[in-house]
C-alpha cells in the first residue's frame, strides 16, 4: 500500500460520475448505468463495491418528428416502418462499402458510408448536431460509431452485458468508495484547489492548493483528474482542445410513468425542445418512489454561449413548458424545479483535433511524476466503471510484485554484431547515407488500394524501402485483455486493440499481392512480424529483412526464431532500458546472425518532443557498436531530421495519405506533399535536444503495460500443477511476467488456480526471487 492524499476543488466528491441532493433525495448528476461486457470488470466491481449495486435493464427511445422509435435499432423495427423505408434501409445496410469507411475523414462520411443515408438522418445526423452544437461535417470520424448495431428483436440499451445502477443511485457507490478511502488510510480534502505547479528538471516540485505549498518528491506520484483546459490555466497556456458542458433540469412530479412505452430514457432529435435527453431518475434506484419521481433534463451548452448566459429560472421554465407541449407532464403533476451546470462534461471530438490534442499533452503533460487519469483529464469519453479499471491498473503499476520484477536488468557481456552490413540492397555504416524507411504499417486502413496508393507515393518521394505489419490479431492482443475493457461497447465509439488488428489485417495472399507491386515498381518490401507463424509467412514469401517492433524486443523467443532465418533485422527500442535491449541483441546473434541494427524510438503516439531525447541515439552507438537509427513518431518530421546530427543511420517515418483518416497511426503521419519535402530536407537538420540516457520514458508506462507482451496462461490449471513451457503462451498486454523470464515459470508449481489466458503472476508460481 501506498499513502494517498486526495484534493477535491468542489465540495463533493465524484466529479462528472458524482450526484446531488435536491427535492429531498440524492440524484444522479445525469443517469449512471454501470455495464460491461467483461466478467472480470462486473467481478471486480462487485467485490470491490459490496452491496452497492442493484442490476436493471433500461430501454430507451429516440423522439423525432413527434415520434418514438426504438433505439438501439433492431429488425423488429425495420420492418415495422413502410415498405419503402425498410426496403431503402435494407439495401443501404447490404451495400455498406468497407472503402468509403477507411477512407471517412468526418463523423458524416463515416455514418454514411457505414450505415446509409436513411438510417444516418433518422438516429446519426440531429441528434449530433444537437449534442455538439455543430453540423456532422464538423466532427471528426473517431466519434462516429464503429459498428452499427442492428438487433435482431427490440432489447434493452445493454442487453448483451452486466448491467445495474447504484442502490440508492449513483450515491451509494461514491458514499461506498470514500468509506474505503478513508478505511485505508487516505487523506480527503475537499474545496481544495490547485493554484500553481512548480516543475524543476522534468518532475514536479511543489503544488500549491489554496493558495498553501505542498512539497513534491520525485518518488511521488501526481495524478490529475481535472481537464486540460483547467492545466492549462494553471500552466498560464491556452487550451488547444475544447469541452462542451451539460445544464441539468430536474423536475420533480407526481407522474410516475412519464414516458411511453416504460421507456427509461429519451433522446430527443427536435431542435425546438431545449433538452437532448431526459431520463427518470426512479428507474436508476432499486426502490423507486412510490410517490413521485425526478426526470433529468439534459441540455448541452459552451462556456460563454447563450445558454450559459442564461438565467435559471428562464432555462427551467423553458424545460417545463417542452415537458408539457410534449405530452409528458402536464402542468399539475409538477411539483417543483431545480438546475446546476456542469462546465466540462463532453471532449470536443472536431476536426483536427488530434494535433491540437498531442499539442495539448505536450505542454502540459509531459512531467516525470504526473500523470493523467478520467474522462477530462485523458481527453475520452469514459464511463465510471472503465475508470474503475483503469484505476486498478495504474495503480497496479505502481505497486504490482511481478511488474516491479520485470524491471530487474540482467548482467550479461556485451553482444558483438557488426558495425556496417547491408541491408535491402544498400550498406548501412556510419560513413554511409542515412537509410530512408516509408512506414506504411497500419494505416492502409485493411485497404490494398490504400497500401498500393501508399507505396507509390513513397517510391516517388525517394524513400529506400517501405515497411508493412505482418501479424496474426489473437497473438499480438488478448481479446479479452484489459485494453479491451477500456471501450464503450454499445455506442460503439472506440474499437478495441483486438477489433482493431483484426480490421487491419492483411492475409497471406494480400501480402502477396503487395509484395509483387513493390517488386514491379523497384522498391524493397519488409515488415515486422509479431509472431512466429507470421515471420515463417514472411520468409515464405521470400521477405528479404525484417523489424521487431518496441513491444517485442523482450520477447526473446520470437527474436532469436527471427534471427535463425538468416535475415538482416531491425530493433526497435520504445520502452527499453539498455538491459533489455542488450539482450534482445544478444538472442539475435546467439542464433548467429550479426547483421543487426537498432533505433532509438519513444513508444507514444503522437510523442511529444520533450519525450524524445535524441542523445540517446549517441547512447546506444557508444553502447553498442551497431548501426543505430531513429523510429519517429513526432507528428512532423522535424525530429527525424534532426536525428540526423546525433548520429541516424536509419530513419523510419510513418506515411499516409491524410492526417485526418481514421486510425491509431495518421496523425503523426507524413501526408503525400510532407513525404515528398521529407527526402529533399533531409540533410538540412537542426541540432536535436535529449539528456543522453536511455530509459522508458514516463510517457511510456502506459504504452508499456498495453503493448509488451508477458507470460499467459495457455489453459486452467489447478492448484498444484507443475509448470511445461507448452502451458504458457506470450500475448500483449503486459501484465505477467516477462517471455525474458520464463526460465523463472518452467518447473514451478502453481500455489492457487488459473484461468485460461491469464498473465501468469508471481502470485501463481513457487518461485523464489529477490526484488
Amino acid at each position: 500500500s501506498m499513502p494517498v492524499t486526495l484534493f477535491e476543488a468542489s465540495d463533493r466528491f465524484g466529479g462528472l460520475a458524482g450526484y446531488t441532493n435536491c427535492f429531498g433525495r440524492n440524484l444522479d448528476l445525469g443517469p449512471h448505468i454501470y455495464h460491461t461486457p467483461d466478467e472480470d470488470i462486473k467481478n471486480y466491481l462487485l467485490e470491490s463495491l459490496p452491496n452497492c449495486f442493484f442490476e436493471r435493464t433500461h430501454w430507451a427511445k429516440n423522439l423525432k418528428n413527434d415520434n418514438y422509435y426504438d433505439y438501439p435499432v433492431s429488425k423488429e423495427f425495420i420492418d415495422s416502418l413502410d415498405k419503402e423505408t425498410r426496403e431503402k434501409i435494407n439495401y443501404e445496410l447490404k451495400n455498406s462499402d468497407p472503402e468509403l469507411v477507411s477512407k471517412a475523414k468526418t463523423y458524416k462520411e463515416y455514418i454514411n458510408a457505414l450505415a446509409g443515408e436513411t438510417l444516418t438522418k433518422l438516429f446519426f445526423t440531429d441528434y449530433p448536431k444537437k449534442l455538439w452544437g455543430m453540423d456532422t461535417s464538423m466532427l471528426d470520424a473517431n466519434w462516429a460509431p464503429k459498428r452499427v448495431q442492428i438487433r435482431e428483436k427490440k432489447l434493452p440499451f445493454f442487453a448483451d452485458q452486466w448491467s445495474a445502477v447504484g442502490k440508492d443511485g449513483t450515491s451509494t457507490v461514491i458514499k461506498e468508495l470514500i468509506k474505503q478511502c478513508k478505511a485505508n488510510g487516505a487523506d480527503i480534502n475537499l474545496e481544495s484547489k490547485v493554484d500553481s505547479i512548480k516543475i524543476d528538471s522534468g518532475f514536479i516540485t511543489e503544488i500549491s492548493i489554496n493558495s498553501k505549498p505542498q512539497k513534491i518528491l520525485p518518488t511521488d506520484y501526481v495524478i490529475n483528474t481535472s481537464s486540460l483546459t483547467k492545466l492549462s490555466e494553471i500552466h498560464g497556456v491556452q487550451s488547444k482542445v475544447r469541452y462542451r458542458g451539460v445544464y441539468l433540469v430536474y423536475v420533480h412530479t407526481t407522474n410516475l410513468n412519464p414516458f411511453p412505452d416504460s421507456a427509461d430514457f429519451i433522446y430527443v432529435d427536435d431542435h425546438d425542445v431545449s433538452f437532448n435527453r431526459v431520463s427518470d431518475q426512479n428507474t436508476f434506484v432499486e426502490k423507486p418512489d412510490v410517490e413521485s419521481t425526478v426526470l433529468c433534463c439534459e441540455i448541452t451548452y459552451e462556456k460563454g454561449d447563450k445558454l450559459d448566459k442564461e438565467k435559471s429560472l428562464v432555462v427551467e421554465n423553458k424545460v417545463k413548458k417542452d415537458l408539457i407541449k410534449l405530452g409528458l407532464l402536464k402542468e399539475n403533476e409538477i411539483l417543483g424545479l431545480s438546475s446546476l451546470k456542469l462546465p466540462e462534461v463532453y471532449p470536443m471530438f472536431e476536426l483536427n483535433y488530434r494535433e491540437r490534442l498531442n499539442q495539448s499533452l505536450s505542454e502540459l503533460t509531459n512531467l516525470s511524476n504526473f500523470y493523467n487519469l478520467g474522462s477530462l483529464a485523458e481527453f475520452a469519453y469514459s464511463d465510471l466503471q472503465i475508470l474503475f479499471a483503469k484505476s486498478r491498473d495504474l495503480a497496479q503499476m505502481f505497486t504490482s510484485k511481478t511488474l516491479k520484477y520485470n524491471k530487474v536488468g540482467v548482467h550479461k557481456i556485451k553482444p558483438t554484431a557488426l558495425e556496417s552490413f547491408k541491408f535491402l540492397g544498400k550498406h548501412i555504416s556510419d560513413s554511409t547515407p542515412c537509410f530512408n524507411i516509408a512506414e506504411i504499417g497500419l494505416n492502409h486502413n485493411g485497404s490494398m488500394e490504400r497500401a498500393k496508393e501508399l507505396v507509390n507515393i513513397a517510391k516517388d518521394a525517394g524513400f529506400d524501402a517501405v515497411k508493412f505489419q505482418t501479424y496474426n490479431p489473437e497473438g499480438r492482443s488478448s481479446s479479452t485483455g484489459k485494453t479491451s475493457k477500456y471501450v464503450e461497447k454499445v455506442l460503439q465509439t472506440d474499437l478495441t486493440d483486438f477489433e482493431m488488428f483484426s480490421q487491419y489485417q492483411l492475409s497471406h495472399d494480400q501480402h502477396k499481392e503487395i509484395i509483387q507491386y513493390c517488386d514491379d515498381l523497384d522498391i524493397p518490401f519488409f515488415s515486422a512480424p509479431f509472431d512466429i507463424e507470421s515471420a515463417q509467412m514472411l520468409d515464405e514469401l521470400g521477405v528479404e529483412a525484417y523489424k521487431i517492433a518496441s513491444m517485442e524486443l523482450t520477447n526473446l523467443d520470437l527474436i532469436s526464431k527471427v534471427a535463425k532465418l538468416g535475415k538482416p533485422m531491425i530493433l526497435s527500442s520504445g520502452m527499453a532500458t539498455l538491459s533489455d535491449i542488450e539482450d534482445a541483441i544478444s538472442a539475435v546473434v546467439s542464433a548467429g546472425n550479426n547483421q543487426v541494427a537498432l533505433l532509438h524510438c519513444t513508444s507514444v503516439y503522437p510523442a511529444p518532443s520533450e519525450a524524445i531525447n535524441l542523445k540517446a541515439i549517441d547512447t546506444l552507438k557508444k553502447a553498442f557498436k551497431i548501426p543505430v537509427g531513429f523510429s519517429d513518431h513526432y507528428h512532423d518530421d522535424t525530429m527525424s531530421i534532426g536525428s540526423i546530427v546525433m548520429g541516424a543511420k536509419i530513419i523510419e517515418k510513418h506515411v499516409t495519405l491524410d492526417k485526418k483518416l481514421e486510425g491509431p497511426d495518421h496523425a503523426l503521419s507524413l501526408d503525400p506533399d510532407e513525404q515528398y519535402s521529407f527526402i529533399k530536407r533531409i540533410k538540412a537538420v537542426e541540432k536535436g535536444i535529449g539528456d543522453g540516457v536511455k530509459f522508458p520514458s514516463r510517457e511510456e508506462l502506459k504504452s508499456e503495460m498495453r503493448f509488451k507482451k508477458s507470460l499467459y496462461f495457455k489453459d486452467a490449471f489447478k492448484a498444484g500443477h507443475k509448470l511445461k513451457e507448452d502451458d504458457f503462451v506470450t500475448k500483449a498486454p503486459c501484465f505477467g511476467i516477462l517471455p525474458r523470464y520464463k526460465e523463472i515459470v518452467i518447473g514451478s508449481t502453481l500455489t492457487k488456480d488459473a484461468k485460461a489466458n491469464e498473465p501468469i503472476t508471481m502470485d501463481y508460481i513457487d518461485a523464489n526471487f529477490n526484488n
